[in-house]
């Protein structure tokens, strides 16, 4: 009796373009092996043609190879950006007096498989979010269906990469009236508007998402019974419970304090909190990822942000030097804190009007109060303006501009959006 003694592959991954996969039999010089490969679709390898077909012919096996000591064969996985699974079966021929050896294979002496995997191809991708009123927001924030919202990296899952992508988004407010967002005003050492650096961009403002459901009811505990804890890991933050009331955060919008998960039970999905919440039966609950390390536990996403700020600038010219608001004087006013305007466009309670007519003696061009309607504007000391005349509004900006640079040098097995959240440096302009 002759024997097959080892079957081996030079790789157990392939990526989603494409390789060639060398095989080695080895064995007794009198030994006879076929090969079969077929992928996850049931599609065998033609050895002939080199291409996987649902049609079945004499090439679909390497028949009756004698080994010789060793053998070696190559076989071309084809591109496959959605991933495949092969299996590589090899099969002794008693009819040729050969098995396979107890060292291969103990108990099944005719057939011996080995799996491979292709991976499939990820996205990662980065854009912006916020907590806030969605109809103060206009471009920049995250739509799947708007690749001018994001930008992303893409490649094999799993893989070692190292691309860089930039972001550059201009964010501004529709709404009506249109107060735009709450701007450091232009100093003697500063020039123009700006967003303090205390409410730039950081590390841990980008964040991913992992959502699960609670299955188990309950009132103020720090025990949360989910379906799921997949993606979930210690030092993630509860943002949010559907349905719930009591979901023990603190802070103002954009400095949040959530709680956090300090311990996760994965035999009995029980996740321990830091603080108390309540939560219904089957309520929805969103768990996220704030900054780099966390986001790399929780997906397998090693990624890095760079050079990222926030920065008011005026839409046409794209410069920071024109940022501030604007309005533009509806009728004159004599010796009065109500102006009527008719143009509204960046402007906020506690922002100063800025103009060569303007009086700032105590601060009277401050404004104090800002109708529903977008006019008349209050300001704190009587103001003589004239008509038609367009003044600046320093404290406030309708547009920003978001950029930075982010590097992933390694991609997860699945699809990830990292979201930056704004919240932190982009303080909505307010009525009063």
């Amino acid at each position: 009796m002759n024997y097959i003694n080892n079957f081996t592959l030079n790789k157990n991954t392939v990526g989603t373009s494409g390789e060639t996969i060398t095989y080695t039999v080895a064995g007794d010089s009198e030994a006879v092996f076929s090969l079969r490969v077929k992928n996850s679709s049931g599609n065998f390898y033609n050895f002939k043609t080199g291409v996987f077909s649902s049609t079945q012919t004499t090439k679909s096996r390497l028949a009756n190879q004698v080994v010789s000591g060793k053998y070696t064969g190559v076989i071309t996985i084809p591109a496959a950006t959605s991933g495949d699974t092969y299996t590589f079966m090899l099969f002794a021929e008693p009819s040729k007096n050969t098995l396979l050896s107890d060292s291969l294979s103990l108990y099944n002496k005719i057939y011996y498989p080995i799996e491979i995997t292709q991976e499939k191809n990820v996205h990662v991708r980065v854009s912006l979010a916020t907590d806030q009123s969605a109809s103060r927001f206009e471009g920049g924030i995250y739509d799947a269906s708007a690749s001018v919202t994001y930008a992303e990296v893409t490649g094999s899952s799993s893989t070692t990469t190292n691309q860089s992508v930039e972001y550059d988004a201009l964010v501004s407010d529709p709404s009506s009236p249109a107060l735009g967002f709450k701007v450091t005003a232009p100093s003697s050492s500063n020039r123009f508007p700006i967003i303090d650096a205390s409410l730039q961009p950081r590390d841990e403002d980008f964040y991913i998402k992992v959502t699960t459901t609670t299955s188990v009811v309950a009132t103020n505990s720090n025990s949360m019974v989910v379906n799921s804890v997949s993606g979930l890991v210690v030092g993630m933050s509860l943002a949010n419970i559907d349905g719930s009331g009591d979901e023990e955060q603190s802070g103002t919008l954009g400095v949040l304090t959530y709680p956090t998960i300090t311990a996760i039970n994965t035999s009995t999905k029980t996740i321990t909190l830091s603080a108390t919440p309540s939560w219904d039966e089957t309520a929805a609950v969103e768990f996220r990822a704030y900054g780099s390390e966390l986001i790399g536990k929780s997906s397998g996403v090693s990624v890095s942000f760079s050079d990222w700020s926030f920065t008011p600038v005026d839409a046409v010219q794209n410069v920071s030097k024109n940022a501030s608001g604007t309005i533009r004087i509806n009728g004159a006013v004599s010796g009065s804190t109500s102006v009527t305007v008719d143009v509204l466009s960046g402007a906020s309670a506690g922002s100063f009007l800025i103009g060569g007519e303007v009086s700032t003696t105590s601060g009277a061009n401050r404004i104090t109060a800002i109708h529903s309607s977008g006019t008349p504007i209050t300001v704190a000391g009587n103001q003589t303006l004239s008509d038609n005349t367009t003044l600046a509004v320093h404290g406030s900006a309708l547009y920003m501009k978001v950029r930075g640079s982010m590097t992933v040098t390694k991609l997860g097995s699945a699809d990830q959006v990292i979201y930056l959240d704004i919240d932190r440096g982009f303080v909505l302009g307010t009525l009063t």
